[in-house]
């Protein structure tokens, strides 16, 4: 049956039963007061005075006041709906416009063999008021052939949808309503076909965008999923013009074979050479992996880079690199092996500041725990320690494994545990800190023991209590500042050093409050992170880097530190013989308001040197980032050194959508092809 006809239908039956005056028959006792066509519907007769009619708007109830308007004009009612009900106005005119109406009923006059016929063969449709769908989507334009396409592509890469969800019946019939013959739906060997297209333009895209940037940076890792390894790489570079961090995914590539430093090396420089930015980046954010350290420390720009600090961590990250003698030999036997890995050169290294923090929260702490055990204070530490985690991870686990028991912690908590996760250390102190507002807030423990009395679980006892709160006092910091700088948009190589600093200074201030258990914990996270990071903690590169942030400049450095720091800048800017000094104008003791523990009280600069303009940017007092626009040269070199990532987080987001889009019924897909769909979606190319 054709809907479009026996809609006209309808309206020639409401057409033929208007009076002379123009109104319509159906609800007659309200439609003969209100003298204009489709008016009706939206209001309703009350009264009539001697020129005027009062009425009700149905769109206003349950207020009762009236509307007032002319016999012979609409016009108030008119300004009514546009002014209040201005979301249903063009509603209102399309339902009382006359004139379309008579068109329409002239177009079904002629119609009216067609129409008569159509409706033998079905009586039952005569009562359907459904209309035509004419087109996808609103407006009055046509669709074409390439926006069903480029529609079609979006919904399969940005979604993550199987490639062959084109060629079911049931997306067949969705997307051919309403749309001429004329236009087709792609198959599935076409959409390939298309989306390796649209991903070779995306890499000509990627590689003319980067032809312009000067400074790039990199981030990389290893990540296994579907019975496979792929190595991810992402690069950044800072906008000149606006100061905003960018990006672009350049590969989620398949590695086969052992994750030895030189295959890593090799894979790495392939894709820069691929990118043509082998010769432009200046610094690679990775893990602690040996391979990847040792990939850097042996064709990195800097050989001896962190050769001996490699060997001291070896064994405080666990991650001890196995050497497969077969592959020594037939490394040494295959001379074009061994002439390429001349050939490789890559970046300078950084390892990701998130993942050592990591390390300091959990194996540095273990480390700690076995190497003092046989001190009676850290055993005991050390027994309390694990006996809370123990009932802890008990609890957590009840509640992923039984509805029944995640209901009577919501029922009695309001609310679900947070679960850690076991590669996040952060996430473990996100739940013990949720523990401690619970225990801290009214009735808290009460509670909290009430739901481990339900799951037949020892109770948390007070020095227990006291753990959480002395633990969650110590690393609150690190897990503040770890979050801080897995940041991208706003995140700066130059903030990595004041977040540290400030970080070991808040550490040091819990000294200054009295502790039950944890002290000599406290006192072993601040040697640890003091180890972890000594090699870079006034790095030249590092510390020019931040104290070219406006908000940083001299101010978050004292002593020699703040020295060392005016002879880097001395020397980057080329300046002679001269003295850098700020002093502050008043001292502030309460500095721990501020992220980075910096004074609030503002300087006063007194500087000499030979470059005016890195005299005037010290001397300047706005901390706005903008503000280096008024300096080329110090803005230039501030993108030089700031370009780098002081976290490996962005590669750790390409993995993420890599996990969505490899699911455990889409393993056959080719390896290409799950890259471009990676990089399709992340680069968001549609």
């Amino acid at each position: 049956m054709n809907l479009n006809i026996l809609n006209k239908k309808r309206i020639h039956n409401d057409a033929n039963e208007r009076n002379e005056d123009g109104t319509n028959l159906v609800n007659l006792e309200n439609k003969k007061c209100i003298p204009w066509y489709g008016f009706d519907k939206y209001f309703k007769y009350v009264e009539e005075t001697n020129e005027n009619i009062k009425v009700l708007c149905l769109l206003c109830l349950p207020s009762r006041k009236t509307k007032s308007t002319s016999k012979k004009s609409s016009t108030n009612l008119k300004r009514h709906m546009k002014k209040v009900h201005v979301y249903k106005y063009t509603e209102f005119l399309a339902d009382t416009d006359v004139e379309n109406k008579m068109k329409c009923l002239q177009n079904i006059q002629n119609d009216e063999n067609t129409v008569t016929k159509s409706l033998s063969m079905d009586d039952k449709s005569s009562n359907l008021i459904q209309s035509t769908l004419h087109r996808i989507g609103t407006g009055n334009e046509i669709i074409t052939q390439k926006q069903l396409d480029s529609a079609i592509i979006k919904f399969v890469v940005q979604d993550t949808q199987p490639i062959n969800i084109v060629d079911k019946p049931v997306f067949l019939n969705l997307i051919r309503l309403g749309l001429p013959k004329t236009i087709t739906v792609m198959c599935s060997k076409t959409l390939k076909t298309r989306l390796n297209s649209a991903a070779n333009e995306m890499v000509d895209n990627i590689t003319k965008t980067l032809s312009n940037i000067e400074y790039i940076s990199e981030t990389a890792d290893c990540w296994t999923q579907g019975k496979k390894s792929y190595l991810g790489i992402t690069a950044h570079w800072i906008n000149t013009t606006t100061l905003v961090r960018e990006g672009a995914s350049l590969a989620c590539t398949v590695i086969k074979g052992r994750h030895t430093f030189d295959l890593i090396a090799k894979e790495i420089y392939n894709i820069n050479i691929k990118y043509k930015i082998q010769n432009k980046v200046t610094s690679t954010t990775t893990d602690n992996g040996s391979n990847f350290v040792k990939a850097f420390r042996v064709f990195g720009i800097d050989k001896n880079y962190e050769e001996n600090l490699f060997d001291e961590d070896q064994n405080m990250d666990e991650e001890i690199e196995l050497i497969d003698l077969t592959g020594v030999i037939e490394n040494t036997e295959g001379g074009a092996e061994n002439e390429f890995a001349n050939e490789v050169n890559l970046s300078a290294h950084r390892r990701c500041v998130s993942h050592t923090l990591n390390l300091v929260a959990t194996n540095d702490v273990e480390k700690w725990f076995n190497e003092n055990e046989k001190k009676a204070d850290v055993l005991q530490l050390k027994k309390l320690y694990r006996k809370l985690f123990a009932k802890l991870t008990k609890l957590w686990s009840k509640q992923n494994q039984s509805t029944i028991v995640a209901e009577k912690i919501h029922e009695v908590l309001n609310m679900y545990l947070r679960v850690p996760n076991k590669t996040r250390w952060n996430s473990t102190y996100d739940a013990l800190l949720q523990l401690k507002k619970i225990i801290n807030g009214p009735g808290g423990l009460e509670k909290l023991n009430q739901v481990m009395d339900f799951n037949t679980l020892s109770r948390i006892l007070n020095e227990e209590v006291v753990f959480i709160n002395e633990f969650c006092d110590i690393f609150g910091p690190v897990a503040e500042s770890l979050d801080f700088l897995q940041g991208e948009k706003a995140m700066y190589m130059g903030y990595l050093l004041p977040t540290l600093h400030a970080l070991e200074r808040k550490i040091k201030s819990r000294q200054c409050k009295p502790m039950t258990h944890c002290t000599l914990l406290l006192e072993a996270v601040l040697r640890s992170i003091k180890k972890r990071f000594d090699h870079i903690w006034m790095e030249k590169e590092l510390v020019i880097a931040a104290c070219l942030i406006p908000r940083f400049k001299l101010h978050w450095l004292e002593g020699n530190d703040k020295l060392n720091a005016e002879l880097f800048l001395k020397n980057e800017f080329s300046c002679s013989e001269s003295e850098i000094s700020d002093e502050p104008s008043d001292s502030d003791s309460d500095s721990n308001k501020d992220f980075f523990c910096l004074p609030t009280k503002s300087y006063s600069d007194k500087i000499v040197t030979s470059d005016q303009e890195l005299l005037n940017f010290l001397n300047n007092k706005n901390i706005d980032l903008k503000s280096l626009f008024a300096f080329p040269k110090v803005l230039s070199k501030f993108i030089q050194f700031n370009t780098g990532l002081p976290s490996s987080a962005p590669v750790e987001r390409l993995f993420s959508t890599g996990g969505n889009v490899m699911t455990s019924k889409r393993h056959r897909l080719g390896d290409d092809m799950f890259e471009n769909l990676i990089l399709l979606k992340q680069n968001k190319m549609f």
